[in-house]
């Protein structure tokens, strides 16, 4: 679309929905037998970026990727082949779905910025994959992939954009375990910044993902968009991330409590097969999420108990969507065998306070905007220091 056409569009869509436009909206199409839903929320007077699940189409209010979508400013768009596993040359068909869909959205929302915001990629599986696949493809149009249970990337094609991959830690038929020596290890060694966590408890499925993954995101997002960026006129030129500014977890001690995180410089294995972390808080999150097994778990409700975290299970996803102003209740849930003399609640790196006597309860009254991820730090009665798996929080605005 010619520049000027892309700003008729826009004045057009703002002389015709500008009454409308602080509620959300969910566009269609279909494209190349493929259903594209795009949600824009409420708001948002310039898309920030495009969030892109390429291998589910259900968008919408209500959801965590909504509602993170929400807060960053971004449109979120899903994406399902019909007939997906008779189609060939699945990869470059997404393409041309990704670029038809958003230019027919643009002139239908009113936001032809839509044609060049900058793309963040997640999903799981066939889903997972194609966002690496997808990612590397836009490399310079990539904040960051997010691939849950897929084959991790392509350590031969563009490595510059940041990764968040999660594997289960239980071997199965789909053989992805396979793919940290092959995929992962190599594109390490060639530079590529990329986190990498196992799942515990999961095989082939999303699980708790999500805990790990949206902070890393949000962080992404926050270090690789400029503030005033506006992609009326071109695509964004997203910021280079310095390596040396980011935080190592070491792979060798993820199948204990507590594995060793540290700042790049101050790392002592070895730097380039170590998980790369985009920043302290994101390392904090990493180490709980890679916590093996432990006897203590994180509970959450709201004071009037009508949200509540679901008990733990290593498959089951754990968050909460949690209104402006409401505060939680955090607690600490604890197995039979759990021996511990302190329990503390952190937000990534941040202390939220300490408790030394049962039931082990907080009151978590000022919870931030956006997604954060709680866990507890126990000490066990020789003095040692573990770690709880995290759940996810997401603030709403």
């Amino acid at each position: 679309m010619h520049r000027y056409q892309l700003i008729l569009a826009g004045l057009l869509g703002f002389i015709l929905c500008n009454a409308s436009r602080a509620e959300d909206a969910i566009l269609h199409a279909n494209i190349e037998r493929t259903d594209a839903n795009l949600f824009i929320p409420g708001g948002v007077k310039v898309i920030r970026g495009v969030l892109i699940n390429p291998a589910d189409k259900s968008v919408g209010p209500g959801t965590v990727w909504g509602e993170c979508c929400r807060h960053w400013g971004m449109a979120h768009l899903g994406l399902m082949l019909e007939n997906v596993d008779k189609r060939n040359n699945r990869p470059n068909t997404l393409r041309k779905v990704i670029e038809a869909s958003l230019k027919e959205f643009a002139e239908k929302s009113g936001h032809p910025e839509l044609i060049n915001a900058p793309f963040l990629f997640g999903g799981m599986s066939k889903g997972g994959g194609w966002s690496a696949e997808l990612g590397q493809g836009y490399a310079s149009r990539t904040i960051a992939f997010n691939n849950v249970c897929g084959w991790v990337g392509k350590p031969d094609a563009n490595l510059s954009m940041p990764a968040v991959i999660v594997i289960g830690g239980i071997p199965d038929g789909f053989k992805m375990l396979d793919a940290i020596p092959t995929q992962y290890e190599p594109a390490r060694k060639k530079g590529a910044l990329w986190g990498l966590a196992i799942q515990w408890g999961n095989a082939h499925n999303y699980g708790n993902a999500n805990s790990l993954a949206f902070p890393f995101l949000d962080a992404i997002i926050a270090a690789r968009i400029p503030a005033n960026a506006k992609p009326f006129d071109g695509p964004v030129r997203l910021a280079d991330i310095d390596p040396k500014a980011g935080w190592l977890g070491d792979r060798t001690t993820w199948e204990s409590n507590n594995a060793t995180i540290a700042p790049y410089a101050d790392y002592r294995g070895e730097k380039e097969l170590a998980s790369w972390l985009p920043n302290r808080y994101t390392a904090h999150v990493w180490r709980s999420f890679v916590s093996k097994d432990p006897p203590v778990q994180l509970g959450a409700a709201t004071q009037d108990g009508k949200l509540a975290l679901p008990v733990f299970k290593p498959t089951e996803k754990r968050f909460l969507l949690v209104p402006k102003g409401a505060p939680l209740k955090l607690s600490a849930q604890m197995r039979p065998d759990a021996k511990v003399r302190k329990v503390a609640f952190y937000d990534g790196d941040i202390l939220l306070g300490e408790k030394a006597d049962a039931p082990f309860e907080l009151l978590w009254q000022r919870i931030p905007p956006g997604p954060r991820s709680i866990f507890i730090e126990y000490t066990r009665p020789d003095g040692s220091i573990c770690f709880s798996n995290p759940a996810l929080i997401v603030g709403l605005p």
